[in-house]
Formats: C-alpha cells, structure tokens, sequence
C-alpha cells in the first residue's frame, strides 16, 4: 500500500506549484530540494530527484516541457502553455492486461508484475480493472 509522497517528491511539487508559469531542470530541482547548487551537487542527489520526477510524470503531476537547450524542463501539470506530456512505452495489449489478487483485493497491469507485491501470489487475468467503464 502506498503511504503517499516522500520528501523530495513533495519539494519538488511544492516548487513546481509555486512557479507553475517556469519550467525547472534536474539541477535547478535540486537545488530547491537539498540546497545545493552547481559544484555541491552530488550524483545521489540527482539520481533521487530524476527517480522522484519519474514517479511524479507516470502520475501525470508534471509534465515534461521542449526546451531549446538540450536539457529536460520538468513543469506543473496544470499549467497552460506549451507543455507535452511524455508518452508512455508501447505495451502490446497481452501485457496490458489485468492481473489481480483475491485474498489482497489488489489489482495491477501484467507489465508491472506478474504476482502480487503484497503477499507474493501469481495473479489471476481479469478482463478489466475494478471501476473501468465497459462497452
């Protein structure tokens, strides 16, 4: 069961919604999260901004906007502009399919895993997730 955001995933939205108009690079996150600027960053830093951003993009949270130099701009979810959210890989449709575990009543996508996190059984197929509207 997830517990919510961590630390860094909350400094990076509280920064992000507090300038949702600017675009941020890893190292101007960091920055905001740890203190650190240019030569004080260290590798552990970045790696757990970038793995916090990751988490914050699959949620749709913040967007990844063009930028001219090269470098990513991650920036606020709802702001207006020219943002572009990231596609997700290409999943063939057999992994797309649902999974789920009755004794947990937990559901998940078969790309993710094919036995449950919480108490290690194999998942059963489903034909959709609990709440999916059908035809």
């Amino acid at each position: 069961m997830n517990s919510g955001h961590g630390w860094v995933q909350r400094a990076i939205l509280e920064a992000i919604t507090q300038s949702p108009r600017y675009a941020y690079t890893d190292r101007d996150l960091v920055g905001h999260v740890y203190q650190s600027y240019d030569d004080d960053i260290t590798e552990a830093q970045l790696v757990a901004v970038r793995r916090a951003v990751r988490a914050l993009l699959a949620e749709g949270l913040v967007v990844e906007r063009p930028g001219n130099t090269g470098r990513r701009h991650i920036g606020s979810a709802g702001s207006k502009g020219s943002a572009v959210r990231l596609r997700e890989p290409w999943v063939a449709a057999a992994e797309r399919a649902w999974l789920r575990c009755v004794p947990c009543d937990v559901q998940w996508q078969r790309h993710d895993a094919d036995l449950c996190w919480t108490c290690g059984a194999p998942g059963e197929p489903v034909g959709r997730a609990l709440g999916a509207a059908g035809p």
